[in-house]
Parts: C-alpha cells; sequence; structure tokens
C-alpha cells in the first residue's frame, strides 16, 4: 500500500474534470508540499508511538448526536429541463457554490482543526470494512439493506472523510502498466526500490465491464437509489427474475387489496385484471410502484397499532425505482423514444399514476403534482386514434399469436385513461389549474365510459373541467370588454343548464 502510496500521490500537469483543484475558493495543496518523501518511511513501528487517535461517534459505536430529519423524493421535472436549458458555463457558477464552500471550509476546521485540538488528539481514524455482507442477501429484504449499507457494499473510504469536510478521491484500481510504470521510476533510496519490485509483481483482479460483480449504483452510498438486480438496458433480463418471497407477498396485497380498494366500480367482466399481472410481472417501474403501494397500506396499518414503529426503508426503495424508470423513460432522446403503441409505454403510464396514488395516501399535499403533470405530458403525445381505437373495444378480428398482447395493450390503455382524466379533473379543484389533457374530446368519444371504472358518469366529469376553465377565465376578466364577460356569463349558464339536465336523468 505504502508502495501505491508514492505512485498515485504526484502532481498532475492537469486540473481537468477536477473539481477541487478548479475552484478557487478553499486551497487545496499539491500533492509534493505535503507528501513525505518516500510513504515507505512510515513503516517505522514506532510512528505512532504515543499518539493520541480519535475515532467518529458511529464507529465506536456510539450514537452520533448530529441528527437529520428524512425528506420524501421531489422530482421537479419542469425544474430539470428548464436547468438543462440554461445550464451555467461551470459548475462553479452554480448558485451559492461559493458559499457552501465556504462552509465546508469552516466545518472542516471545526471537526479536525479546532475538534482535535481541543481533545488532545493527533489524527482521526476509520475502520476500512464495517461488516460482511449475509448470504441470504440476495433473497431477504433485510439481509439486502444490510448488504447496501456504508462500509458494506463498499469500504469506508472517501465517504468517512468527506462526513469530516475533507476534498477526496477514491483510487478504484490499480492498472497493471501504471505498476510497470512505476518500476521504471528512479527510486528514492533501497527499500523503495524493493517495495516498488513487489508491488509490481502483484496482478490486480480488474473487473470487465461485463462483469456481473462491477455493476456501479448512481449513488451507492444510499440505499433509497437501490434500483434492483437488473441492469436498465437489459429489459428482456428482467422479466425472468423471480421475486422474492417479501415481493411476492405484497405483490398479491396489491392485487387482492389495494387494487380493488382504489376502483371499486371497476368491472372485470370486459377486460378481466390479466393485463394488470401481465404489466406487473415485467419486474419494470410499475412493478416497484405496485410494491410500494402495498408496503405503505401495511405500513399504515402497522403504525395505527403502534405509533413507534419508525419509517420502513423498504417503502423508499421501491418508490425510488420506480422513480428512476419514470425518469429514464422521460429522458430518452426523441429518435429513441419508445413508440406510444408498445406495451412500455402502457406501463409508464400505469406507473405514472401509482406514484400519484402513493403520494396521494402518504399525505402529500404537492408531491402528486409533478407526477401528474408528468405523465398527462406523455399521455398527449398519444396519436388520438389509438385512443379511441382502445375504448371501442374492436380487437375480435385478431387471431394471430400478437393479438393475446395486444389485447392486454388495449384493455390497459382503455383502464388508465379514463382514471388519468379522474386525477387530471380532480386535480383542478385543489390547484386551480385547468386540466392538462383534452377531456372535452376525451369524453365524447365512443366507448369511453367513466362509470365503469371510476363510477361517474362523464357529464359530471366535463361539468369540473368546464369549471375549472370558466375559474381561470374569471381571473382573467379583470379589465376586458363587456362583449368578454357576456361570453363568460353564457358559459356559465351553460354549465348550469348541463348539471341541471344530468341530474333531472338520474334514477335515484
Amino acid at each position: 500500500m505504502l508502495a501505491v502510496l508514492d505512485i498515485v500521490m504526484t502532481d498532475e500537469p492537469t486540473s481537468d474534470g477536477d473539481f477541487w483543484r478548479t475552484q478557487e475558493t478553499s486551497q487545496i495543496y499539491k500533492s509534493s508540499e505535503i507528501r513525505p518523501k518516500s510513504f515507505s518511511g512510515l513503516m517505522d513501528p514506532a510512528a505512532l508511538k504515543g499518539k493520541r487517535l480519535a475515532v467518529r461517534p458511529f464507529y465506536a459505536p456510539l450514537d452520533d448526536p448530529c441528527k437529520h430529519t428524512e425528506a420524501g423524493n421531489r422530482v421537479r421535472y419542469a425544474d430539470m429541463i428548464d436547468y438543462i436549458r440554461h445550464s451555467p458555463e461551470s459548475i462553479h457558477d452554480l448558485p451559492e457554490c461559493v458559499e457552501a464552500l465556504h462552509s465546508l471550509e469552516v466545518a472542516r476546521k471545526q471537526d479536525l482543526g479546532s475538534g482535535l485540538d481541543e481533545h488532545g488528539c493527533d489524527a482521526v481514524v476509520f475502520p476500512t470494512n464495517g461488516d460482511v455482507p449475509r448470504a441470504d442477501a440476495e433473497e431477504v429484504v433485510s439481509s439486502m439493506q444490510h448488504a447496501l449499507r456504508d462500509g458494506v457494499k463498499y469500504s469506508n473510504g472517501t465517504r468517512a472523510l468527506k462526513h469530516m469536510s475533507v476534498p477526496a478521491i477514491k483510487v478504484r484500481a490499480a492498472q497493471t502498466r501504471g505498476l510497470e510504470a512505476a518500476n521504471e521510476r528512479p527510486a528514492c533510496d533501497e527499500e523503495s526500490t524493493t517495495l516498488q519490485k513487489e508491488a509490481g509483481a502483484i496482478t490486480p483482479h480488474l473487473l470487465l465491464p461485463d462483469d456481473p460483480l462491477s455493476v456501479d449504483f448512481p449513488f451507492s452510498d444510499d440505499l433509497a437509489t437501490f434500483l434492483g438486480l437488473v441492469p436498465d438496458s437489459e429489459d428482456s433480463t428482467r422479466k425472468h427474475l423471480a421475486p422474492s418471497y417479501e415481493e411476492s407477498e405484497l405483490l398479491m396485497y396489491y392485487l387482492d387489496r389495494i387494487f380493488p380498494m382504489q376502483y371499486t366500480h371497476y368491472s372485470n367482466r370486459k377486460w378481466g385484471r390479466g393485463w394488470l399481472f401481465w404489466l406487473l410481472n415485467k419486474n419494470g417501474p410499475l412493478y416497484k410502484a405496485a410494491l410500494s403501494l402495498a408496503a405503505l397500506h401495511k405500513h399504515s396499518l402497522m403504525c395505527a397499532v403502534n405509533e413507534d414503529l419508525r419509517h420502513n426503508d423498504v417503502l423508499l426503495e421501491y418508490h425510488t425505482s420506480a422513480l428512476r424508470g419514470l425518469q429514464d423513460f422521460i429522458g430518452q432522446p426523441q429518435g429513441d423514444a419508445i413508440s406510444k403503441d408498445d406495451e412500455d409505454f402502457i406501463e409508464v403510464i400505469a406507473c405514472g399514476l401509482a406514484l400519484i396514488s402513493f403520494e396521494v395516501f402518504r399525505g402529500g399535499k404537492g408531491d402528486w403534482q409533478p407526477h401528474l403533470q408528468a405523465t398527462t405530458a406523455i399521455m398527449k403525445t398519444m396519436n388520438l386514434s389509438r385512443l379511441v381505437f382502445h375504448a371501442s373495444g374492436r380487437i375480435e378480428s385478431f387471431i394471430s399469436s400478437s393479438a393475446r398482447e395486444r389485447r392486454g395493450i388495449d384493455a390497459a390503455l382503455s383502464f388508465h385513461a379514463p382514471v388519468l382524466l379522474w386525477m387530471d379533473l380532480l386535480a383542478c379543484a385543489s390547484t386551480g389549474n385547468v386540466p392538462f389533457l383534452p377531456y372535452e374530446t376525451w369524453l365524447q368519444m365512443e366507448g369511453f365510459d367513466m362509470t365503469k371504472i371510476m363510477g361517474c358518469q362523464n357529464w359530471v366529469m366535463k361539468a369540473i373541467g368546464d369549471l375549472a376553465v370558466l375559474e381561470e377565465r374569471k381571473v382573467s376578466l379583470k379589465g376586458q370588454t363587456e362583449v368578454a364577460l357576456l361570453d363568460w356569463i353564457r358559459r356559465a349558464r351553460k354549465i348550469k343548464n348541463e348539471l341541471e339536465a344530468g341530474t333531472e336523468g338520474l334514477d335515484l
């Protein structure tokens, strides 16, 4: 290890892509200014004699007094797009970047400067490895969570230093070519030459790109970003992974209790629920969203009995997995976008609806709105003729093997389009916005019946949308002409007449 440090801790001529060496707020010393002539000199057995070493409380183990308040995911799709369009030329131009670096410097001096002096310590130490994964980590969720903890999935390295506000980078693996080149460098002394030769004789295990052990998670230090065991690019592989027992239990809980509770008026006579199980069996974002809903409901019931139960990390895991799947779909380049007739399009619509339900059931006041905006935006890209085709249910002429799968797509769209429109229209009451979807056109289409799914007749839903539009026009009436005011009154009377006519036709 000392020989490796002699190799890697050298001055670099360029700073391209290095945040810390390009920022100008905090002083970063060159390696040559702070490193010893040779790290092999640290092999002195008496080097640490008389030194006082500090250990952070959470490694002791002791409770860390520094707590944090957990916040739910808040995905702001519009802000993502706006940032891409108006991104700064440099990362250092981001708002409050300089202030953040100043705060980081203050925290570092407090943790490693005055903090060490106050306790009379010479250095801070931490364990390289905190634990090893359990044998059933791929089968039991609790074991999987343990395997993903800091110090288990990855060794405690730069993250431990960053918690003390120390800038740090990771050296993943030494390339054989780099070790060979190191052998050709001039030796500082005879001892370092021997160490470098021994290092050159080591053949490191380099993970190839297709090595299953080399899967790199985007934010590996946080369980919330665990997205399953399958790479996103291998859609065919994900379909064949057998779920764990706990996932199977949650899946049946969703099918038996959550879905019927959400859609009490849905009739199985025409389409059944085979299309739902088919989409869930794809093990995609909808699958994770359904599991998150089931886990949320079960957890809520348990909390009703025991208020001391803490937040369930499984909820966050499934919910974030579903979010990632939806974001991946939205972020695809236009040229690679999935065909609007494809099953994945329907799956993403269904996933969006499940995420909306999750946020609403969890009690979120506004977290559901970005999901609604994104899902309606995706749905609006679909050709209207496809929706007419699905709503009418004219699929009996298909007899090929692909017809059965097409029937599943038809059934899924015939179900989810009215549900999405229902959410879009009801959202107007709480947001004050007009509907995103063309509700008038949809509600007049043949076969588009809200009653069979949501239990509410089309004319009622149309009135809700009309009232939202009328309210928006009322706000803009100030300063308008008399003609605009009379037009607004005419529209209001029309809505009133339609409501009265619909009410009279009810069989009460």
